[in-house]
């Protein structure tokens, strides 16, 4: 069972900055701490969830401040893919930035483009492979001591076998045995047969032990998000509408099949808390339609603003950085969602938290 201290003004002393928009400063720890330590309470687990960077070493370094700080909080932070500027070629920043390595990291779709092949040319530009995807996302520029290794996670067996439809994939599970909770991670952009038996094995395992699952990915579902709209964790200018046929919009859906074997879980009695997911570039949270009861949670781009964003994202301000620590609690059955950095949507609705109850189906 987890203890946890009681913000004090010397906390708040300790996480204060000198620097007036440095991340702590301007996210202080009285904004979000008690309700947090309430989230938790004396069994839940917390990943500060964020995606996107599109190669912003300066936001990586403020995640990487804050997390070191709430570190006794947060159990991990996983980013949800597209970490390159655009292109498989440019610089892994979790590789570079100072204290980013033991971040989870998940493939996404500017993970894999190469850059050689367009829309108008073929059907599937992302055209790095799945072991050229493990090299940039889970390896790093140093094959002797590679990323992954720092993440305490689990990978499939036959991940060193060159011979198995397996080796270097990019997919791999965590379990928080206090909290009895499972996380599962996925490759979208290299969606196999192999991921998909191995997918529906880390869920039989969880069943097995009782663990409540969450499940991670870059590609928000193929059938689209029921989105809620009565909540600032939903853009109110953009729907996730499902894909009707295989086109571009398809390559850029997770496919069917993962949610479909979370059904069979749920079926079986098993809890699922929710997917965790990015690409859009903007926050939407719903449910996936003809899978309910499967919660998503789209996070908004952690990166700098671009012209998908329509919030202000004003570097040196609280709006210049934007992501989520998810808390699942499974003695409770809830999840909680608090926004940290850009709390203020388009429309000047409030990002401040967000509560679901995992276990009614």
């Amino acid at each position: 069972m987890r203890k946890f201290i009681i913000v004090t003004a010397a906390l708040l002393a300790i996480v204060g900055c000198r620097n007036k928009t440095s991340i702590l400063d301007l996210n202080p720890a009285d904004g979000f701490l008690p309700e947090l330590v309430e989230a938790r309470g004396d069994g839940g687990v917390t990943l500060l969830q964020f995606s996107d960077l599109h190669g912003s070493s300066d936001n990586l370094g403020r995640i990487v401040a804050f997390y070191d700080a709430y570190d006794s909080y947060i159990d991990d932070a996983i980013h949800l893919g597209d970490v390159v500027a655009g292109y498989w070629h440019d610089e892994n920043p979790m590789a570079a930035v100072k204290g980013a390595r033991r971040i989870l990291n998940t493939v996404g779709n500017h993970d894999c483009w190469k850059g050689y092949k367009l829309w108008s040319e073929t059907n599937c530009p992302y055209d790095a492979t799945q072991s050229e995807a493990y090299e940039k996302i889970l390896e790093g520029p140093d094959p002797e001591h590679p990323m992954v290794s720092e993440w305490a996670v689990s990978q499939p067996s036959a991940v060193a076998d060159p011979s198995s439809p397996c080796n270097r994939a990019c997919y791999y599970y965590k379990d928080y045995p206090e909290a009895c909770v499972r996380l599962a991670v996925l490759d979208c952009v290299h969606y196999s047969d192999a991921q998909a038996e191995w997918f529906a094995a880390v869920l039989d395992g969880a069943l097995e032990k009782g663990l409540t699952v969450m499940a991670a990915t870059h590609y928000p579902p193929v059938n689209g998000i029921h989105k809620f709209t009565d909540t600032a964790f939903s853009t109110t200018w953009a729907e996730i509408g499902p894909v009707e046929a295989p086109s571009e919009g398809q390559m850029e859906r997770m496919p069917d099949d993962a949610y479909s074997k979370v059904d069979s879980f749920i079926l079986s009695g098993g809890h699922f808390a929710a997917w965790l997911s990015g690409h859009e570039h903007f926050d939407v949270t719903g449910l996936v339609p003809g899978h309910e009861p499967q919660l998503v949670l789209v996070v908004d781009k952690g990166g700098d603003k671009d012209d998908y964003m329509r919030e202000d994202r004003t570097k040196g301000t609280v709006n210049q950085d934007s992501f989520n620590l998810v808390t699942v609690n499974p003695a409770a059955g809830l999840l909680t969602v608090q926004r940290i950095g850009c709390t203020t949507d388009e429309e000047n609705r409030t990002r401040d938290i967000f509560k679901y109850k995992i276990n009614e189906r």
